[in-house]
């Protein structure tokens, strides 16, 4: 859109009054960097950013390095050593000289797995060793399933020589991993979070949470090949992380768990949650819509009624699914599905929503009655829609309504928005609309103290 500006503040020729002084409108063009911060996701306060701001670091990544000597690195300032992409076919002994590091970062090398590594350090916090070349299964040296399965069940994450007893993170994604020795626990007393992403993995060991520490409190297991997925006891585990398995059935029992996510799993047709503390859940791009039988969207028996926050994003929705027994939900997004019409009293069970998100739908149009229910929202997205037209009483029952969010939609000016009655609105954003100037008549109505960004 482009927009000529022909007014910034409402300030009359002259001495301003006492009302001008106290009572202005902005205009703004930093709407992306505000809209993000309110989309709503999956917030994991248990994630910590275990990458150093400022420190001393050794960096040997891409050097082509295929041993190096143990006595190379000598310094207590070292904080952070990177040896990534390099053809280290052992773990290189230099942490004696290191007292006090805390990264060491080894993925993308040949680090043989399966075999006892010594690694001993008292202070090292997190350990990469993601993308060893050398554990990828080659399907050419596969000739049957059955072949392929007695493989896999043979690749045993070697931790005899490790002792680690303050690492927080262990990152193991794309190695064919099958299981963990009985030492694994031993290894890593202090284990918070552990990724296993594409290990090729096809089902839990039976006691793999006898086998890790009972610290661990984040699992993250992405694109793996689960299908029937059983857990009925994850420990202390609070987050777990499925997205991208083929999971079809799944049963979670814990009182643990808070938040999962089931980003991608699209053929899940079945699950039951024994979690009655689960507060945030991923089911995006699941074509839910796709897979609608017996007059249900969602197949499950039931949403933990705990549930603070749900993403429900791209999965071909043709209408907003009732969520009745969700009356602690705080946040819904439903972003890039195709609604077209919200039925009267949809929202009516979900008195605590606060942040709502229907962007990137095909939306024509919105009366009060769609709204109903709403009163406690203050976060509405509707961009992305095809709005040309809103009534002046749409958004009667958005009390609490500060952040509206309308771009890229196909209204013709800020007067067709129908946000005149809206008194707690406080940031408006209609950049990509079809209107390419606003006037100080349609400014001037506008709440006091609000900000609108254009671009």
């Amino acid at each position: 859109m482009k927009l000529t500006l022909f007014i910034l503040t409402l300030l009359l020729a002259g001495k301003p009054t006492l009302l001008q002084q106290t009572s202005t409108k902005t205009i703004s063009v930093l709407s992306k960097e505000h809209e993000l911060r309110f989309n709503i996701k999956i917030i994991n306060k248990e994630e910590k950013n275990y990458k150093n701001a400022v420190n001393e670091i050794i960096n040997f990544n891409e050097m082509d390095l295929k041993t190096i000597k143990n006595d190379i690195i000598k310094s207590d300032a070292i904080r952070d050593i990177f040896l990534s992409h390099n053809s280290l076919k052992k773990i290189p002994h230099i942490l004696d000289h290191v007292t006090y590091l805390s990264y060491l970062n080894l993925s993308h090398n040949n680090i043989n797995l399966y075999e006892a590594n010594q690694i001993v350090h008292s202070n090292l916090r997190v350990l990469d060793l993601s993308n060893q070349r050398t554990n990828v299964i080659l399907e050419t040296e596969m000739e049957t399933f059955e072949e392929t399965e007695d493989i896999y069940k043979r690749l045993i994450f070697n931790t005899t020589k490790i002792r680690l007893p303050n690492l927080e993170y262990l990152n193991l994604c794309e190695n064919d991993l099958s299981a963990f020795s009985w030492d694994f626990n031993l290894s890593f007393p202090k284990l918070i979070r552990l990724d296993l992403c594409k290990i090729n993995a096809i089902e839990l060991e039976s006691n793999f949470f006898y086998k890790i520490s009972t610290s661990l409190r984040v699992l993250h297991l992405e694109n793996n090949h689960f299908r029937n997925f059983t857990l009925q006891n994850v420990g202390e585990i609070t987050s777990l992380y499925l997205d991208g398995n083929i999971v079809e059935t799944l049963f979670i029992n814990s009182t643990k768990l808070r938040i999962l996510s089931l980003y991608n799993c699209t053929n899940l047709s079945n699950g039951i949650f024994e979690t009655p503390y689960l507060e945030q859940l991923d089911l995006s791009r699941n074509d839910f819509g796709n897979r609608r039988t017996d007059g249900s969207i969602i197949r499950f028996e039931r949403f933990p009624s705990s549930l603070k926050v749900l993403l429900l994003d791209y999965n071909k929705l043709a209408y907003v699914p009732i969520l009745t027994n969700l009356q602690w939900l705080n946040e819904l997004s439903l972003c890039y599905n195709m609604i077209k019409f919200i039925k009267p009293n949809t929202f009516m069970y979900l008195t605590s929503l606060t942040k709502l998100s229907l962007k990137g739908n095909k939306i024509e149009r919105l009366e009060k009655e769609n709204l109903s229910g709403l009163e406690k929202v203050e976060y509405l997205d509707l961009s992305k829609n095809q709005l040309s037209y809103l009534p002046i009483d749409w958004a009667s029952s958005l009390l609490n309504l500060q952040h509206l969010n309308l771009n890229s939609n196909q209204f013709g000016s800020i007067s067709e928005m129908g946000i005149y009655s809206i008194s707690s609105l406080k940031y408006l954003f209609v950049r990509n609309n079809t209107f390419n100037k606003i006037t100080t008549l349609e400014i001037e109505p506008l709440p006091d103290f609000i900000t609108i960004y254009l671009a």
